[in-house]
């Protein structure tokens, strides 16, 4: 079987109070995978970002903590609709109206640019919900398997 683990960052940016965050989700990414590997068991990670700039950060990142092929860094294109959603959204905070509706859509936009790359990376990936079924009781933004029959070369995901 194989453990395909997602982690989704939805800020804008990479420094200051969300820094510690987005290190601390690739650390946790690559440790994880790297156990699972380390087991026996075959795994890879995705790590979804909304900017090129934070996209190459983590980039950056992963040489500097030796983090393997194994965990992916992806800018997510986001749709026209998610682009107005989170202008809506971010224009609602900043009149106040709702401070934190511009995280919550950045989140959803995120999540689900993270399930898109991963189903379209993961031939015969299927998502797995329950908490007492993660990978170290880890909440992450996706977690699925690939059956052993639907994994060819279990190594290297699908590339276009």
């Amino acid at each position: 079987m194989r453990h395909v683990l997602g982690v989704a960052y939805p800020y804008v940016d990479h420094l200051g109070a969300h820094a510690v965050e987005l290190e601390l989700g690739l650390l946790r990414l690559a440790f994880t995978v790297e156990r699972l590997r380390a087991s026996g068991e075959s795994a890879c990670g995705y790590i979804v970002v909304l900017r090129q700039e934070i996209r190459d950060a983590v980039r950056k990142m992963k040489v500097r903590y030796d983090i393997g092929e194994e965990v992916h860094v992806v800018f997510a294109s986001l749709l026209i609709s998610d682009m107005t959603r989170l202008s809506d959204a971010a224009e609602k905070a900043a009149s106040g109206e709702d401070p934190d509706e511009a995280d919550d859509v950045a989140r959803g936009i995120a999540v689900a640019a993270l399930e898109r790359e991963v189903e379209s990376s993961e031939p015969g990936v299927t998502p797995v919900g329950g908490q007492h079924l993660l990978p170290f009781g880890i909440s992450w933004d996706y977690y699925g398997v690939v059956a052993p029959s639907d994994q060819g070369d279990a190594s290297c995901p699908r590339l276009f």
